[in-house]
């Protein structure tokens, strides 16, 4: 059968497809190809994107592939490879020391230490297994942490940190 003869045969099985219960066509069997058309309803998280959308687009076997040749870090910035995202300080080590995490209110000012507690008494946010050996250096990055907890299992996550 031509390519073409065969298509105009997928299109008439799948167009006289008659809907099941469940709002999606029955599967069909045409020239030994299992058709199974898609759902009456998309269901947005197992198909997050429209039928039509570039997403859901094939490539193409024409297409052609050209280096764009950017660079990696623009102007030596550190946001540009990922804007408007903060460094995420990801500690993997249940089984190290529990360490206390204090609230600061320091904020991003010049000068002022962000890795000592601000407040009297000091306001604890947390308790989370941190090596010993693992510092954070002041800086007025806006950065996140996330660590995971004793159990091997729950993640605590901090932001900003």
């Amino acid at each position: 059968m031509k390519p073409n003869l065969l298509s105009l045969a997928v299109g008439l099985a799948m167009s006289s497809m008659v809907v099941g219960a469940f709002g999606q066509a029955d599967a069909e069997v045409v020239a030994g190809v299992t058709i199974t058309p898609p759902p009456a309803v998309r269901d947005p998280i197992k198909w997050p994107f429209a039928s039509n959308s570039i997403w859901n687009q094939p490539i193409g076997s024409g297409a052609v592939y050209v280096p764009l040749n950017l660079p990696t870090v623009p102007r030596g910035d550190v946001w540009a490879p990922m804007p408007q995202m903060d460094d995420e300080l990801i500690v993997l080590k249940p089984t190290a020391p529990v360490t206390p995490v204090y609230k600061s209110t320091v904020g991003w000012a010049a000068g002022q230490d962000r890795c000592v507690a601000s407040n009297t008494p000091p306001v604890l946010i947390q308790y989370v297994p941190v090596p010993s050996n693992y510092v954070v250096p002041n800086s007025r990055a806006n950065n996140s942490a996330t660590f995971l907890a004793s159990d091997g299992r729950t993640l605590l996550q901090n932001q900003p940190f």
